[in-house]
């Protein structure tokens, strides 16, 4: 479930293109 929570953010960040401005 936890996992599941964690792979379903991280797609989501990545799809969206917010994981890369958090970084920079």
């Amino acid at each position: 479930s936890f996992l599941f929570a964690v792979c379903a953010i991280v797609l989501a960040t990545f799809s969206t293109g917010i994981d890369s401005n958090s970084f920079q």
